[in-house]
Protein backbone atom coordinates (compact mmCIF):
# COMPACT_ATOMS: atom_id res chain seq x y z
CA UNK A 1 0.00 0.00 0.00
CA UNK A 2 1.36 3.39 -0.94
CA UNK A 3 1.30 6.12 1.68
CA UNK A 4 0.79 9.84 1.44
CA UNK A 5 0.83 12.30 4.32
CA UNK A 6 -2.33 12.71 6.36
CA UNK A 7 -3.88 9.50 5.04
CA UNK A 8 -4.34 10.80 1.50
CA UNK A 9 -4.49 8.27 -1.32
CA UNK A 10 -2.45 8.96 -4.44
CA UNK A 11 -4.25 9.51 -7.70
CA UNK A 12 -4.85 6.12 -9.39
CA UNK A 13 -2.67 7.18 -12.35
CA UNK A 14 0.17 8.07 -9.93
CA UNK A 15 -0.19 4.69 -8.26
CA UNK A 16 -0.08 2.92 -11.62
CA UNK A 17 3.05 4.84 -12.63
CA UNK A 18 4.67 4.10 -9.29
CA UNK A 19 3.88 0.38 -9.63
CA UNK A 20 5.27 0.40 -13.17
CA UNK A 21 8.43 2.02 -11.81
CA UNK A 22 8.79 -0.70 -9.18
CA UNK A 23 8.35 -3.38 -11.87
CA UNK A 24 10.84 -1.73 -14.24
CA UNK A 25 13.35 -1.24 -11.45
CA UNK A 26 13.02 -4.92 -10.51
CA UNK A 27 13.62 -5.84 -14.16
CA UNK A 28 16.82 -3.76 -14.19
CA UNK A 29 15.51 -0.90 -16.35
CA UNK A 30 16.55 2.00 -14.14
CA UNK A 31 16.07 4.67 -16.80
CA UNK A 32 12.45 3.80 -17.50
CA UNK A 33 11.80 3.21 -13.80
CA UNK A 34 13.04 6.73 -13.03
CA UNK A 35 10.74 8.10 -15.74
CA UNK A 36 7.80 6.28 -14.16
CA UNK A 37 8.64 7.57 -10.67
CA UNK A 38 8.97 11.11 -12.06
CA UNK A 39 5.55 10.76 -13.71
CA UNK A 40 4.06 9.52 -10.43
CA UNK A 41 5.51 12.53 -8.60
CA UNK A 42 4.19 14.86 -11.30
CA UNK A 43 0.71 13.38 -10.82
CA UNK A 44 0.92 13.37 -7.01
CA UNK A 45 3.65 15.70 -5.66
CA UNK A 46 3.03 14.49 -2.10
CA UNK A 47 3.63 10.82 -3.04
CA UNK A 48 6.59 10.30 -0.71
CA UNK A 49 7.31 6.67 -1.66
CA UNK A 50 7.70 7.62 -5.32
CA UNK A 51 10.17 10.32 -4.26
CA UNK A 52 12.09 7.85 -2.07
CA UNK A 53 12.40 5.36 -4.93
CA UNK A 54 13.32 8.07 -7.44
CA UNK A 55 15.96 9.44 -5.08
CA UNK A 56 17.43 5.99 -4.62
CA UNK A 57 17.70 5.47 -8.39
CA UNK A 58 19.21 8.92 -8.88
CA UNK A 59 21.83 8.22 -6.21
CA UNK A 60 22.75 4.88 -7.78
CA UNK A 61 23.06 6.65 -11.14
CA UNK A 62 25.41 9.28 -9.71
CA UNK A 63 22.96 12.21 -9.55
CA UNK A 64 23.61 12.91 -5.89
CA UNK A 65 22.09 16.40 -5.88
CA UNK A 66 18.92 15.05 -7.49
CA UNK A 67 18.82 12.26 -4.92
CA UNK A 68 19.33 14.72 -2.06
CA UNK A 69 16.49 16.90 -3.36
CA UNK A 70 14.05 13.97 -3.71
CA UNK A 71 14.86 12.46 -0.31
CA UNK A 72 14.70 15.85 1.43
CA UNK A 73 11.24 16.43 -0.03
CA UNK A 74 10.15 12.90 0.92
CA UNK A 75 11.25 13.63 4.49
CA UNK A 76 9.40 16.93 4.52
CA UNK A 77 6.29 14.94 3.61
CA UNK A 78 6.99 11.97 5.88
CA UNK A 79 9.69 12.77 8.48
CA UNK A 80 9.49 9.34 10.14
CA UNK A 81 10.74 7.37 7.12
CA UNK A 82 14.00 5.59 8.01
CA UNK A 83 14.55 4.57 4.38
CA UNK A 84 14.48 8.18 3.18
CA UNK A 85 16.80 9.24 6.01
CA UNK A 86 19.24 6.48 5.10
CA UNK A 87 19.22 7.12 1.35
CA UNK A 88 19.69 10.82 2.04
CA UNK A 89 22.52 9.95 4.44
CA UNK A 90 24.18 7.84 1.75
CA UNK A 91 23.93 10.61 -0.86
CA UNK A 92 25.29 13.16 1.61
CA UNK A 93 28.13 10.82 2.54
CA UNK A 94 29.04 10.36 -1.12
CA UNK A 95 28.91 14.15 -1.51
CA UNK A 96 31.42 14.57 1.32
CA UNK A 97 28.88 16.10 3.72
CA UNK A 98 29.75 13.83 6.61
CA UNK A 99 28.07 15.73 9.45
CA UNK A 100 24.79 15.96 7.52
CA UNK A 101 25.02 12.27 6.61
CA UNK A 102 25.57 11.32 10.25
CA UNK A 103 22.52 13.32 11.33
CA UNK A 104 20.33 11.38 8.89
CA UNK A 105 21.74 7.97 9.81
CA UNK A 106 21.11 8.78 13.46
CA UNK A 107 17.59 9.99 12.68
CA UNK A 108 16.86 6.69 10.92
CA UNK A 109 18.17 4.78 13.92
CA UNK A 110 16.04 6.81 16.32
CA UNK A 111 13.01 5.72 14.29
CA UNK A 112 14.16 2.11 13.93
CA UNK A 113 17.17 1.22 16.11
CA UNK A 114 17.82 -1.95 14.11
CA UNK A 115 17.55 -0.45 10.60
CA UNK A 116 20.40 -2.34 8.86
CA UNK A 117 21.31 0.10 6.10
CA UNK A 118 21.44 3.03 8.54
CA UNK A 119 23.71 1.01 10.83
CA UNK A 120 25.91 0.15 7.84
CA UNK A 121 26.02 3.76 6.67
CA UNK A 122 26.95 5.05 10.10
CA UNK A 123 29.68 2.40 10.39
CA UNK A 124 31.08 3.39 6.97
CA UNK A 125 31.04 7.04 7.97
CA UNK A 126 32.85 6.34 11.23
CA UNK A 127 35.40 4.27 9.32
CA UNK A 128 36.03 7.20 6.97
CA UNK A 129 36.55 9.53 9.90
CA UNK A 130 39.13 7.19 11.44
CA UNK A 131 41.31 7.16 8.35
Amino acid sequence: MTRLPFGEEPHPRATARYNLGVTLEGAGDAERAAESYRAAVADAPTFAEARVNLGSLLARGGDLEGAIAQEAEALRLRPDDPTAHTILGNALLQSGRLDDAEAHYRAALRIDPEFPSAKDGLAALQDLRQR
